[in-house]
């Protein structure tokens, strides 16, 4: 008998089908050569925040700007950029800042009770 997903897995399957399905960044985009995405992680406790992540996205890669929340335990969490993006894009100097906070749970035991929280402050550059 095949053992049943765990809500991540089947979340994170979710989330490779909708990349796989997702148009190329200059079909988005003609007028970009590169998207650099830089994302740095606050935790709550301000104990030990996971690493900074930078996304490098040039004409040929997968226009998807949801990334995965980088704690291990958290279901159904990540950060959508998706309109971020777009308005970066969209600015004159072609950047934008922000911060965004991951409404995943903190693992399956706590589904329904208790968020992940986890922050990211992030800068997208167009180019």
């Amino acid at each position: 008998m095949a053992k049943q997903k765990s809500a991540q897995e089947q979340y994170k399957e979710k989330l490779a089908l909708q990349e796989h399905s997702s148009s190329q960044l200059k079909e988005w985009f003609p007028e970009i050569n590169k998207l650099t995405i830089l994302i740095t992680f606050k935790d709550l406790t301000d104990l030990e925040s996971p690493e900074q992540e930078t996304h490098l996205f040039l004409p040929e890669r997968k226009a998807f700007f949801l990334f995965h929340c980088p704690y291990r335990e958290c279901v159904n969490g990540g950060f959508d950029l998706t309109q971020d993006v777009k308005n970066a894009v969209a600015a004159i100097n072609k950047t934008t800042l922000g911060k965004i906070e991951c409404l995943g749970w903190q693992d399956e035991q706590r589904i329904g009770a208790h968020r992940c929280k986890l922050t990211a402050s992030y800068k997208i550059a167009a180019e």
